[in-house]
């Protein structure tokens, strides 16, 4: 599985800090100089998959619709702490859907959103908003062709999200999947997350490639892969689906 040897874990949940640190520097990014986006970054600290890299003086847009989660454990209300810590950090307080949902269905999912706070005594200062990604970034200083992506969101849309960023080209990729079903099914969605195979053609469509899988699938743009140290051979095969998940 390749990429899978430099795992580690400093804050996130299955390695990914090991080999987002080892793809940035065969890309030749400065870490001091990078550009990071997460969108549904809860605390910023749960199983961040960015944190790491913001603790290597990379620049970061974190954003975090809910003040707090199912459990009333803090999400925003926490995150929003970060600027003062991190200065290369800018927080946003958004719901992010994609460009294809009608006002109806951004209405439905803000709902939910709210009655979960509702639960935990949340009272707003601001009422919850939602738009696309690139809409949201369109005011940040963020470059067109930043560094790592990373999407896990609360509204099972995720890869639909990624569809709709054509604004911006960041290098890599990475977006949660269903590993609990295997790559030799057919099913492509179970419980609204879409199955390795359907999230391999949606990237490849995207114009990019697989090369790790972690539970989360980790993709890097197409002009970007020779710069990479895996085997080609490795590249978008399904020996990188980590069997441990089934």
């Amino acid at each position: 599985m390749y990429y899978n040897k430099v795992k580690f874990s400093m804050y996130s949940q299955n390695g990914e800090d090991g080999i987002l640190n080892r793809l940035m520097q065969e890309l030749g990014v400065r870490l001091q100089s990078s550009w990071s986006v997460d969108v549904g970054a809860y605390d910023g600290i749960s199983y961040s998959n960015i944190l790491s890299l913001i603790h290597q003086e990379g620049n970061a847009i974190l954003i975090e619709p809910c003040m707090v989660g199912g459990g009333c454990e803090p999400k925003y209300s926490r995150l929003k702490e970060f600027p003062r810590r991190f200065p290369k950090v800018s927080t946003i307080n958004r719901a992010v859907v994609p460009e294809t949902f009608t006002e109806e269905k951004i209405n439905e999912i803000i709902s939910y959103l709210v009655s979960m706070e509702d639960k935990c005594g949340v009272n707003r200062e601001e009422e919850m908003k939602a738009d696309t990604l690139d809409n949201i970034l369109e005011d940040t200083k963020l470059p067109e062709d930043y560094d790592v992506l990373n999407i896990d969101t609360d509204i099972s849309s995720d890869h639909e999200i990624w569809q709709s960023h054509k604004k911006y080209k960041p290098k890599i990729v990475v977006i949660e999947i269903n590993s609990s079903i295997p790559p030799t099914s057919n099913m492509e969605m179970d419980a609204g997350s879409p199955s390795f195979n359907l999230s391999l053609k949606i990237g490849n469509e995207l114009g990019y490639s697989l090369v790790c899988h972690t539970g989360n699938m980790i993709y890097v743009r197409n002009d970007l892969l020779d710069k990479l140290s895996i085997p080609k051979s490795l590249i978008n095969s399904v020996e990188l689906f980590n069997r441990s998940w089934l």
